[in-house]
C-alpha cells in the first residue's frame, strides 16, 4: 500500500513536470512571468514542498490556486482549526512565502472541520494539467496519508466548491442588529 502511494505522488509529479513543459512551451512570449522567462524548476519546487508529507504534519488541507508560475494563492488549515491564507511569490531560485495576507481571525468550528475533511473524501483523484493560471493544487490529509491532487478551477470538481464554501467566512451581520427602520 506505501508502494502503491510513493508510485502515484512519484507518477504525479512526474506527469506534472512533463505537462508542465509542454503547457509553457504553449505560451506567448508575453506570458506573465515578471521574473525573467519560464520557471518550470522553481515551479517543480513548490509543488513538491505541497505534496510533501514531511512538511505537514499539522495541516488537515493545503490549496494552492496559481495566478501564473510566479505567485499563487495558498490557504493553509491546521489540526488547530487554524486558517492561514497566505499570497506567495515563487522566483526563479526557489519561492518565497509571505508576499501578502496571513493569519485568518476566524478558527474553524469542529462541525466544519468535519465537513471539510468529509468533503475532501470525495474529491476525485485526477490530476488535471491546465494552464498553470488556471490550476489549483489540493493537498490533504486521508488517514495517515498526505494526498496532493491538482484540478483545473474552470472545472472544479463539487466537492470543492463545498469545500470553497465551509472555509469562507460567514457574512458579518453585525450593524444590522443596531440598524433600526423608522
Amino acid at each position: 500500500m506505501v508502494v502503491s502511494q510513493l508510485g502515484m505522488r512519484l507518477l504525479f509529479i512526474l506527469v506534472l513536470a512533463s505537462g508542465l513543459e509542454s503547457a509553457l512551451a504553449g505560451e506567448h512570449a508575453t506570458a506573465p512571468y515578471a521574473l525573467g522567462g519560464p520557471q518550470p524548476e522553481a515551479f517543480g519546487l513548490y509543488v513538491d514542498m505541497q505534496a510533501n508529507p514531511n512538511l505537514h504534519t499539522n495541516h488537515i488541507l493545503v490549496i494552492s490556486e496559481f495566478r501564473h508560475a510566479t505567485s499563487a494563492e495558498l490557504y493553509e488549515l491546521t489540526k488547530q482549526r487554524q486558517q492561514q491564507q497566505i499570497a506567495v511569490c515563487i522566483t526563479p531560485d526557489g519561492y518565497w512565502v509571505g508576499c501578502g495576507y496571513g493569519p485568518s481571525p476566524r478558527n474553524l468550528t469542529e462541525p466544519r472541520i468535519r465537513a471539510i475533511e468529509s468533503a475532501t473524501l470525495r474529491l476525485p483523484p485526477t490530476n488535471a494539467l491546465p494552464p498553470i493560471n488556471e490550476r489549483v493544487l489540493v493537498s490533504f490529509r486521508q488517514g495517515t496519508n498526505w494526498l496532493t491532487h491538482s484540478y483545473d478551477k474552470r472545472s472544479l470538481p463539487q466537492a470543492m466548491h463545498q469545500i470553497y464554501e465551509i472555509k469562507r467566512p460567514p457574512p458579518s451581520r453585525g450593524w444590522l442588529r443596531n440598524f433600526t427602520v423608522q
